[in-house]
């Protein structure tokens, strides 16, 4: 007994009293997952349509008003472009500037301007400024006239109405082929233009010389070799220079002769298309001042066509 009195007091006094003691607070784990869960339920029950902030259905009218000015604005840049692009069929016609009263020769604008829309209406690329072929419409041109020495197309860079700047040809004598058919040549001898659909072109003064050779003459082709053009062109320099006016130049036919009939005088001089055009009208210059001198006149004609040497008549 004694021995388990000890135990017991022993006991006691290890385990001190707690019931006197303030109850201590208890904490738990769990209270505060159940919150968590709970507030968690809360925003997982909440409604589909209130789950999701959703933008205003007030604010799209206003966004559409201040687009619509600039998709119009758009619209009409690009319109403008495409109508920009789009060629009219009526060109301008520019003759450049005038050098030699070349301009008198020249048929009436309205000529060239139907001929023109005519070319352009003749192909499907011609009718926009992307695919045009400006160096074709000018070689047609050229073709279908002649007595344009140059022809350019420009287009605008704002506007519909393409431009034809056109150069006439230096027009230097006027030739009559044996039928009877006036045409102005250039230095090159081609034929330009019938003077019959140039009525000013007399107006220049250019010397007339008729082809005996009986050859047809086509516009646009040579009539008379160049040197030939060159020869006639010096002797009537020569002679005018000296107020000698001429009353007409004859080519013979089959010769390389070239006959000149002095206004006043009964008879011809002659000349060599194959010489020297200033020596021999030189030669003509000096005899006809000795013929004055002597006061004679021959009565048939003036042969300069060997060097050095007048024969007459």
């Amino acid at each position: 007994m004694i021995f388990g009195k000890k135990r017991q007091s022993e006991l006691s006094r290890r385990q001190p009293a707690i019931r006197d003691a303030a109850p201590s607070p208890v904490f738990s784990y769990h209270s505060r997952a159940a919150r968590t869960d709970s507030s968690g339920m809360r925003s997982a029950n909440k409604a589909p349509w209130s789950s999701a902030a959703q933008p205003s259905p007030r604010g799209l009218p206003n966004k559409w008003s201040r687009r619509v000015p600039a998709v119009a604005l758009a619209v009409l840049a690009v319109a403008f472009v495409i109508s920009n692009l789009i060629l009219g069929r009526e060109p301008a016609i520019i003759a450049l500037a005038d050098t030699g009263n070349r301009r008198v020769f020249l048929r009436s604008e309205n000529t060239y301007r139907e001929a023109a829309s005519t070319i352009l209406a003749g192909s499907f690329a011609n009718t926009n400024k992307l695919t045009i072929d400006t160096k074709n419409i000018a070689a047609a041109m050229q073709k279908q006239f002649p007595e344009l020495e140059h022809v350019s197309v420009t287009l605008p860079v704002i506007g519909r109405r393409p431009a034809l700047y056109i150069q006439p040809a230096r027009p230097v004598l006027l030739l009559k082929s044996a039928d009877g058919g006036v045409f102005v040549v250039d230095a090159a001898g081609r034929a330009l233009i019938n003077a019959s659909q140039a009525s000013a072109v007399g107006k220049l003064g250019l010397p007339i010389a008729e082809d005996q050779s009986g050859l047809p003459i086509k516009l646009g082709q040579i009539a008379l070799p160049s040197d030939n053009i060159a020869f006639i062109t010096e002797v009537v320099g020569q002679l005018r220079a000296k107020k000698i006016t001429i009353s007409g130049l004859v080519l013979p036919k089959a010769t390389n002769e070239l006959d000149v009939r002095i206004e006043g005088a009964p008879y011809t001089v002659k000349f060599n298309l194959r010489g020297d055009a200033r020596a021999e009208a030189g030669a003509y210059l000096a005899v006809k001042q000795h013929f004055e001198r002597e006061h004679k006149t021959p009565g048939s004609y003036v042969d300069v066509r060997v060097d050095n040497k007048v024969y007459y008549r």
